[in-house]
């Protein structure tokens, strides 16, 4: 493996220093540019690399929504005979090429209805092959309709039709109104049955012109790899940092360019300054901390919904002052260091001690179930059968009176005891995430269509992989799935069955499965038909449910899904469930890396001694292990010296989480 991969291709440029020999304030470059697609970019949902090779630009698709669909099976209005219902949207600029006006009815309704757009009567009927594999009815709308500022949509039903609403129970910015006397009067404080909501409707708009912006940005960059290629980089101060890019912005459209950097490899608020103008930064009169390493942002805008500015190159230059080398450097090898992958979504995890997951792990004596394996992985497989025997009959209703089982291992568990837990495949798989949690091992939630599973993330395999817990009231087996000896992941399965490849998935269930559950395995596999998952997936953006249930859907799995909270992976470049904010088809942003660590190294003032600096993405870490030579492993900082011996050094690290599990083991050699 390289020592350092970067965002994008890149040029080093040496202008003022000599072959070898580093002179002091030498001008440095680096490019970044689109030669690979910007696939090592970070960037946000209203980015497009895609449209235009080699360029970044704004997409061309907009979501309005002033919700995040927070709803029960109880906060709905009815539409029909002299109710109506009245949304209010504001529209910076209605300029597009289509309009639809979704609305979240979670069935589909028969008849025709009228939507009034700012006063205009249009008569309408929904589509149910519209709405996909959700429960969001589908209205196209005119853009002519359209207005600057608050736009009002009506909607009432024709004859005998009805349709339900549902409500998000949030009290601003209080644009959705209710009226029972066919529009003469509205109500916007008592939504909902007997009135007893106040909130918004789901309604939403998706308009087909650019959003007002967007942003893309570098992964953390070490300075160093400006200077030189060569693993050990030489001690260097940065004088000065400009950056430059490459661009066409047309009428009134912009890009504005920011720096960050600081004297960690990744950022922390303690060693870093914080995100400036990159103007700002000349002479780095404006620096609180020295800088090893950087960060560049490029925010796309555009004040005209018809326009969007393009990015073609960012070019970062940096006076440095470099210390002249002093002899024959050491020859450093770096091909097990682990690199770390890092998407542009923030994801929260589950903090150790938390006393419900405490309890989780010694009420269930979950040590004790995985106690006697031999592996990590089989942890996770022993976890899983031992979870999904738990329930015989978890899909069924009738024993749970109503009652929705909300994310929570520890209630789930505790009410199946008799038999009161809604068990279906969303208890199963966050019941497992919070179980694995609660001994030290990662994992986290992820839909599958109308299917809800769990991904693991494997020390041993360095990838997520997906886990399912329950399919059906038929089935107790738990599988993971391969594909030609590889395990596999939710976006995998999905990018593997819509290419063609169903048939070379192979389902695999742990042995303990096969020695206690004896069924028809056949009939099993017809069941966990991966076909099935062909449409999306999608995950929530945390697994700390356990300590807080909110924000999310509380009754998810018995609705479609109404949460605007998910990070939805899109099969096009214009989402098709485009209901939802926030998508990407950026691998990076759904499969991360984590459990690892980065090492740079560095020259040092002192012969014979390298500066190591370590980064790691670790939830819940403890503490940084160190082993020499292959002697004891012992605790070490972040950075310190690494005193070299004639001929070959071996350095190995790795991070330990507060459970005491180890991650995965980095090994450098330097030659000396």
């Amino acid at each position: 493996m390289e020592n350092r991969m970067f965002l994008c291709a890149f040029y080093c440029v040496f202008l003022l220093c000599a072959a070898s020999v580093f002179s002091a304030e030498s001008t440095y470059s680096m490019k970044f540019d689109g030669s690979d697609k910007w696939d090592k970019a970070l960037y946000d949902y209203n980015i497009d690399v895609d449209s235009k090779p080699g360029s970044v630009q704004l997409i061309k698709t907009d979501l309005i929504t002033d919700e995040m669909g927070n709803i029960t099976d109880a906060t709905y209005d009815v539409i029909s005979g002299n109710v109506r219902a009245k949304k209010e949207i504001g529209i910076i600029d209605p300029s597009a090429d289509t309009a639809v006006l979704i609305l979240y009815t979670n069935a589909v309704p028969s008849g025709e209805f009228i939507i009034e757009v700012n006063g205009k009567a249009n008569t309408v009927t929904f589509d149910d092959k519209r709405m996909l594999t959700g429960g969001w009815a589908r209205a196209d709308v005119d853009p002519k309709q359209l207005k600057k500022g608050l736009n009002t949509f009506v909607i009432y039903a024709k004859g005998n039709n009805s349709i339900d609403l549902y409500i998000d129970n949030g009290l601003y910015p209080n644009r959705s109104a209710k009226s029972i006397d066919a529009g003469v009067t509205w109500d916007y404080d008592h939504l909902g049955q007997q009135g007893f909501c106040d909130g918004e409707y789901l309604i939403r708009l998706r308009l087909s012109h650019y959003p007002q912006q967007g942003e893309v940005l570098s992964d953390f960059i070490d300075i160093g790899d400006m200077i030189s290629q060569n693993p050990i980089k030489p001690v260097f101060t940065v004088k000065d940092v400009q950056i430059k890019a490459d661009a066409v912005t047309p009428g009134k459209t912009s890009i504005d360019l920011y720096l960050r950097g600081g004297a960690t490899p990744s950022y922390d608020p303690s060693s870093w300054d914080s995100w400036m103008l990159a103007v700002n930064y000349r002479s780095m009169k404006s620096a609180q901390h020295p800088w090893k390493f950087l960060q560049w942002k490029a925010v796309l805008k555009t004040d005209s919904a018809m326009q969007t500015p393009s990015l073609n190159a960012i070019t970062v230059s940096a006076e440095i002052d470099v210390r002249e080398k002093r002899g024959a450097a050491p020859v450093a090898d770096l091909s097990k260091n682990r690199e770390i992958i890092r998407g542009y979504y923030n994801y929260s995890y589950q903090p150790y001690g938390h006393e419900r997951l405490e309890y989780l792990r010694k009420h269930f004596r979950l040590d004790e179930v995985v106690g006697g394996c031999s592996t990590e992985f089989e942890k996770f497989e022993v976890l899983a059968t031992w979870l999904r025997g738990q329930w015989r009959d978890g899909w069924y209703g009738d024993r749970t009176k109503g009652l929705k089982t909300p994310w929570d291992a520890w209630i789930a568990l505790n009410l199946n005891d008799d038999f009161k837990a809604s068990g279906m495949c969303t208890i199963y798989a966050n019941t497992y995430v919070q179980c694995c949690l609660a001994v030290g091992l990662n994992a986290r939630g992820n839909v599958l269509n109308h299917h809800f599973v769990s991904e693991i993330w494997s020390n041993e395999y360095e990838r997520w992989i997906l886990f399912d817990i329950g399919f059906n009231a038929h089935s107790l087996r738990t599988v993971h799935m391969e594909m030609d000896n590889e395990m596999l992941s939710c976006v995998d399965i999905l990018k593997a069955v819509n290419d063609g490849k169903l048939s070379r998935i192979k389902l695999v269930t742990p042995p303990l499965w096969k020695e206690t559950w004896r069924g028809d395995q056949a009939q099993e596999a017809q069941l966990t038909d991966p076909k099935n998952w062909a449409a999306r997936t999608g995950i929530p953006t945390r697994n700390n449910y356990i300590e807080s249930w909110l924000p999310g859907e509380l009754q998810h799995g018995f609705h479609q899904y109404s949460y605007d909270g998910y990070l939805w992976w899109k099969k096009t470049l214009i989402p098709e469930y485009e209901e939802y904010t926030y998508h990407t088809s950026h691998y990076r942003d759904m499969y991360w890396t984590i459990n690892q660590i980065e090492v740079f190294l560095y020259e040092s003032d002192s012969p014979g001694e390298l500066n190591v600096v370590l980064d790691t993405v670790t939830p819940n870490l403890d503490k940084l292990m160190l082993r020499i030579d292959g002697g004891e492993w012992e605790q070490t900082q972040p950075e310190f010296a690494w005193r070299l011996k004639s001929g070959t050094n071996r350095m190995e690290v790795k991070p330990v989480n507060k459970w005491g599990l180890d991650g995965i083991v980095s090994e450098i050699t330097v030659k000396k």
